[in-house]
């Protein structure tokens, strides 16, 4: 059977491979919980333990867990394999199980980013603070910790771009992701404050003013404080 590792983060997937392993949990348990996550993230971390208490894998589990690798090779973030298997150990270079801690803060380890994002759960604020030129995979990881709040309450009381200078983008593909970010989120933000001395985000106000839902204004890189007021009243 696979049981579902609990308490690991949101975009986090773990199971734990227990006796002998079938086809049919590969298809009523791991596949669809996998499908379900990817609903919500565009990449995942997957945490797969085979431990003291596994025996084996069925023929139809095997062929299943090699379609999954294929299907879904590029919505893998990281991956990590923790057992005590010498066949599986040797060509996959997994964790020994008694690792297991170090193997899901492996998983779990943020990548840096050219932007810092810090939601405030409790006031329903996301604030975004890029701080080199953003690429695609930046708004990938807004999106991962944006998209889980929405799916819970709906609406964001605010988001608040910081910035001392604007560092703009690395390609076209990125501004699209950009534009593709406000077009999902829009309407479910209330107000939409800048923090900045750059007179790029400056012009941008401007013209947010018109094509975006939210109520929006402009504050000085040094009044994050007074942005976060106005967003929660």
């Amino acid at each position: 059977m696979l049981k579902r590792v609990e308490n690991l983060e949101d975009d986090t997937l773990g199971f734990e491979a227990v006796g002998e392993v079938t086809g049919e949990d590969y298809e009523k348990t791991l596949i669809p919980a996998l499908e379900e996550a990817l609903k919500k993230y565009d990449k995942i971390n997957f945490l797969y333990l085979i431990g003291d208490n596994f025996k084996s894998f069925d023929l139809k589990a095997m062929y299943d867990d090699s379609m999954v690798g294929v299907k879904h090779f590029f919505d893998f973030n990281k991956i990590a394999v923790v057992t005590n298997k010498d066949w599986i150990k040797n060509p996959t270079k997994a964790f020994d199980t008694e690792n297991l801690q170090e193997a899901i803060k492996c998983l779990q380890q943020k990548r840096r980013a050219n932007i810092h994002v810090e939601l405030l759960k409790d006031e329903g604020i996301v604030i975004l603070e890029p701080t080199k030129p953003l690429n695609q995979k930046d708004f990938e990881y807004v999106n991962s910790i944006v998209n889980p709040y929405l799916e819970q309450h709906k609406e964001l009381k605010g988001v608040i771009i910081r910035t001392k200078q604007f560092p703009g983008w690395d390609s076209l593909a990125s501004i699209k992701a950009h534009f593709e970010f406000i077009k999902t989120h829009h309407e479910k933000t209330k107000k939409l404050a800048f923090v900045t001395d750059s007179s790029l985000i400056t012009a941008f106000e401007h013209i947010a003013k018109f094509v975006v839902h939210p109520e929006v204004k402009e504050f000085d890189y040094n009044q994050l404080e007074e942005a976060i007021e106005w967003v929660k009243n």
